[in-house]
């Protein structure tokens, strides 16, 4: 698939000019690579654009949203979709490349992806990993001679994902068709194909700067200057709080879960709780005590996602102002 047909899949269109935080603190180092050890591998059959369901093994927070599973598609085998249970998703771009399974034209399976779990529970690391790639505008060619291999981490407790590299093979820089980025890209719609905001890499590949925006064009013309050496990593380490389980269920509800200014937060049992409205970063921003129902005025608040907990019972829900 070629880089025009990404837009009407990611960046067509109605792009929300509405800033997005980047709930992220970014750095990168080189350490050392290692291709996974007997791997589950996903893609049992040869690839171009694939459509893989990864589990991973445990809860990740993402964007505000515990998720248990990751789904690479829609078009670009190195997308990473974290659907929100809705038609909005989140994405890590772990690669933005069209990378295809160098085995296409012979119908077998020469770049696996495949993923493991590490590490102990509490503790834990799911690797996915796409090996041996190549890229689709050589499939006519009947060659692969550029070819590239790469890691994506993702990490229990913590949240933080990277993305690492392997050895490549990439001498023609025009493989990338002009865009070879890493990053996330918040609150796309996977039915009117638009995206909340974007925050990519760009510039040199062992100091590049991270591009915030909700603009296509920008997205677009935002890459990395060269292929990124063997043992690079993009590391994004999660600024979001983890709430802890809570240890009571107070049947607390609040809804609707999109407002403009008015929640109704509920609870089904007969004592004063303490509510908290909080920033995905965890800073308070607002606590009043609630017996049973009340309302909260966020009209105040900037457009954005936000956590209403509980603090007797630790129980949270995610509402976002518009």
């Amino acid at each position: 698939m070629m880089k025009h047909l990404l837009i009407p899949i990611l960046l067509v269109l109605a792009i929300s000019s509405q800033s997005q935080v980047l709930n992220y603190n970014f750095s990168t180092f080189t350490s050392e690579y290692s291709d996974l050890t007997n791997p589950t591998v996903v893609s049992t059959e040869t690839w171009d654009d694939p459509e893989l369901l990864v589990p991973i093994g445990f809860n990740f927070l993402f964007e505000g949203i515990s998720y248990t599973e990751l789904f690479i598609g829609y078009g670009y085998g190195g997308i990473v979709i974290f659907q929100n249970g809705s038609d909005m998703a989140n994405v890590i771009i772990a690669h933005s490349a069209d990378i295809i399974d160098v085995g296409y034209n012979e119908g077998s399976v020469l770049s696996p992806i495949s993923y493991q779990l590490s590490g102990t529970p509490g503790s834990q690391i799911c690797k996915v990993e796409w090996k041996n790639c190549g890229f689709y505008n050589q499939v006519n060619d009947g060659v692969f001679p550029d070819r590239v291999s790469f890691q994506l981490w993702i990490y229990e407790g913590s949240n933080d994902f990277e993305v690492r590299y392997g050895q490549n093979s990439v001498k023609d820089f025009t493989v990338y068709d002009g865009w070879l980025t890493h990053g996330l890209l918040q609150n796309i719609s996977l039915t009117s194909n638009n995206i909340g905001f974007g925050h990519i890499l760009s510039g040199s590949t062992n100091a590049p700067t991270i591009i915030s925006s909700g603009d296509e064009n920008t997205l677009l013309s935002a890459t990395l200057d060269a292929t990124p050496e063997n043992g690079r990593v993009y590391r994004f380490a999660s600024t979001v709080v983890s709430l802890p389980e809570f240890t009571f269920d107070s049947k607390l509800k609040v809804y609707p879960s999109v407002t403009d200014g008015l929640v109704t937060v509920s609870t089904q049992v007969n004592v004063p709780l303490t509510i908290e409205v909080r920033s995905l970063s965890g800073q308070l921003l607002m606590q009043e005590t609630v017996k049973q129902s009340t309302q909260l005025d966020l009209s105040g608040l900037s457009a954005g996602c936000y956590f209403i907990r509980s603090v007797e019972s630790n129980q949270t829900m995610k509402v976002i102002k518009q």
